[in-house]
């Protein structure tokens, strides 16, 4: 069980993934939060990402508030494949 800061995920269909992975939660404040918990610097962040994803082959999930700027998140995604990280992807709800 992850803990953490609460975020509002936008909703979209599909199924949910219960594997072991490195989160990245964007706040509502657009405050970054590694695995939920640790604020840091938007460079720190990726820093830690790129070195868990290259020593745990993990797979990184972004959870973003629907409240939090859409650019932090595009930014952050796009400097993570750029810095080889291929497995990224944007963690929603499930729509009811």
């Amino acid at each position: 069980v992850q803990r953490g800061m609460k975020v509002t995920l936008p909703r979209a269909e599909g199924n949910v993934s219960q594997t072991q992975n490195i989160r990245i939660v964007i706040t509502a404040t657009d405050e970054l939060l590694l695995d939920g918990r640790t604020s840091l610097p938007q460079d720190a962040l990726i820093d830690a990402v790129v070195l868990r994803h290259n020593t745990l082959n993990l797979p990184v999930i972004i959870a973003a508030d629907r409240q939090a700027h859409a650019g932090i998140t595009l930014e952050l995604m796009a400097t993570l494949r750029a810095r080889g990280i291929e497995k990224v992807t944007y963690q929603v709800d499930k729509q009811k």
